[in-house]
């Protein structure tokens, strides 16, 4: 050791400079003067250190900026400074929209697809045909360039995007029914292209599989397309899960909404190409997580995963006696292209859920159900299987967490009652907005001219190990926007306060009680809002347009 901190500074400061994690770096510099003394003294290390702490990495997007050590942390510092105090500056406004015909959407690295619905000629809406367009829009930096319409040749009821991959998934119903049963297709084409041409790399560019819709549902269901790297999922709400290997064609998974006589599936989210959350009833309707390993590509072909497969399950807390547990809706950040200058490396996953006392039964009584929603560390779940799934002793199916053993250090709950969310673009890295649940009467500003404003809150999960801030903030001396809160407001919607819930990190929460805007997608450091154009509550059905702007957070 002597003859190691003997070396030339330089040297040390190299050597510092390589190690693996910011975390290395600290740990060094406590080991003797000297090497405090280098990191101190250095911008380099400073540097890396605070991209550490507030869980950021560089983008592609740096590497074209000219600048010194103390330029990149002056910069790293006045992003973080943004990132806490949710000002989100308008960008350009995308006109009206006619949100009638709109049908589906996605938003991904910058770049914003919109399905329609609509008459060939929008100045004959009646002639009763209708075609399926897509309206694709780069809103990175202060683009101007008029949005890309295309006119498809299939009929597409849902979309979603890869934009990394060059990809755009089409989910089509086939209008035909064979005595089989009615089919679905997932279309595999270029996004370059505008969705015309088919993906290159996909060894089967149509995937053709039945369609497990229950004829006789209350409720019309909803598709959920996820992808990430070579595994792409299609959820039903409340009819199925079908998750391929599409670069191969393998049909890994097809599970039915009722899973057994005992279980329900109720929710899914893909974590990565190599694990995935569905969200059951459990067989005594408590409710739980159940975390799945996806195969790594040399399984055989034709065969596919079972529910009874090894898994780790995971409960949910109680909140009465006896309760009934249903997770409504998962949602996990999506992979995004480190194409910034600055990008989030902490990604979250959300889940909404009702939890109903048992001894009532009935969902209509005021008090008798309560709809919690929590946030997780994404990476949990992956760690939940490495722990469980791969210890000395082989596990052959299920294994059982309670939730005191592993929910109050890697959840938070949020205590207002919140909208339900949408498909897509829920939350963006470490970044969580959505609105909350409130009357409409109590969102109109002013009759007279019936603008609209809706209590919005941003939250941030990416200031992981910034301990310094973290101090300022329990102390109510952290710099933050004007809207940034330290607990949130109590309020009527206020959720059970003797749940035990954190995180073991701080989050940013900041409201905005005046954000003029109905629904808001978030992706990276953009975010599109849009609100009906007449500024009510609803979409009118004689007008039916919509307003959109792009914000910058």
């Amino acid at each position: 050791m002597r003859e190691l901190l003997e070396l030339p500074q330089e040297i040390l400061l190299n050597a510092l400079l390589s190690l693996p994690s910011h975390r290395d770096i600290l740990r060094c510099s406590q080991t003797c003067r000297r090497l405090w003394a280098i990191v101190d003294a250095s911008s380099a290390v400073q540097y890396r250190i605070q991209l550490g702490r507030c869980g950021m990495v560089e983008g592609t997007g740096a590497t074209a900026l000219q600048l010194s050590s103390d330029e990149r942390l002056r910069l790293l510092r006045e992003t973080i400074q943004k990132r806490r105090t949710f000002e989100p500056k308008l960008i350009h406004d995308l006109g009206m929209v006619e949100a009638q015909y709109e049908r589906a959407f996605d938003l991904l690295d910058d770049i914003y697809v919109r399905l329609t619905h609509e008459p060939p000629h929008l100045s004959a809406p009646d002639d009763g045909e209708y075609v399926a367009r897509l309206i694709i829009k780069d809103i990175s930096g202060d683009s101007r360039e008029p949005a890309k319409v295309v006119q498809l040749d299939v009929f597409p009821t849902d979309v979603a995007i890869a934009p990394s991959l060059d990809m755009i998934i089409l989910l089509v119903l086939e209008e035909e029914t064979s005595s089989d049963g009615p089919f679905l297709r997932l279309y595999l084409r270029t996004l370059s292209s505008g969705a015309l041409q088919e993906h290159p790399d996909a060894k089967r560019p149509v995937l053709r599989f039945p369609d497990r819709v229950r004829p006789n549902a209350l409720l019309e269901p909803e598709f959920h397309l996820s992808i990430d790297e070579d595994i792409l999922a299609l959820y039903v709400s409340d009819c199925a899960l079908e998750v391929f290997r599409w670069t191969t064609g393998h049909h890994i998974i097809s599970w039915s909404h009722e899973i057994d006589q005992t279980i329900t599936l109720t929710a899914f989210t893909l974590i990565s190409p190599t694990c995935f959350v569905i969200g059951h009833t459990g067989q005594l309707y408590y409710g739980c997580l159940a975390v799945y390993r996806l195969p790594n590509g040399d399984e055989p072909e034709g065969k596919q995963m079972q529910i009874g497969d090894p898994h780790v399950e995971l409960f949910l807390p109680h909140f009465y006696r006896e309760q009934h547990t249903v997770v409504t809706g998962l949602f996990t950040s999506p992979p995004r292209a480190l194409r910034g200058v600055f990008e989030s490396v902490s990604r979250i996953t959300v889940m909404q859920a009702v939890v109903e006392d048992a001894n009532t039964g009935n969902l209509d009584a005021e008090g008798d159900f309560i709809e919690p929603t929590y946030v997780f560390r994404r990476a949990f779940f992956a760690e939940a299987c490495n722990s469980y799934l791969h210890g000395p002793r082989k596990v052959y199916a299920a294994v059982q967490v309670k939730w005191d053993d592993w929910g109050p250090s890697n959840s938070r709950l949020l205590n207002l009652v919140i909208n339900p969310l949408p498909d897509n673009s829920v939350c963006s890295g470490s970044r969580l907005i959505y609105r909350r649940l409130i009357d409409d009467q109590e969102s109109i500003l002013s009759e007279s001219d019936e603008s609209m404003a809706y209590p919005f809150y941003c939250l941030d999960f990416g200031d992981v190990h910034d301990w310094a801030f973290l101090g300022a903030a329990q102390k109510e001396e952290a710099l933050a926007g004007p809207q940034a809160l330290r607990v949130m407001a109590p309020s009527d919607n206020q959720l059970v306060h003797n749940v035990r819930t954190s995180l073991p990190y701080y989050a940013i929460e900041t409201r905005r009680e005046t954000f003029n805007w109905s629904t808001v997608l978030i992706d990276g450091n953009r975010m599109i809002c849009s609100r009906p154009a007449d500024g009510t509550a609803s979409w009118d059905l004689e007008d039916g347009r919509s307003i959109e702007h792009v914000y910058e957070l």
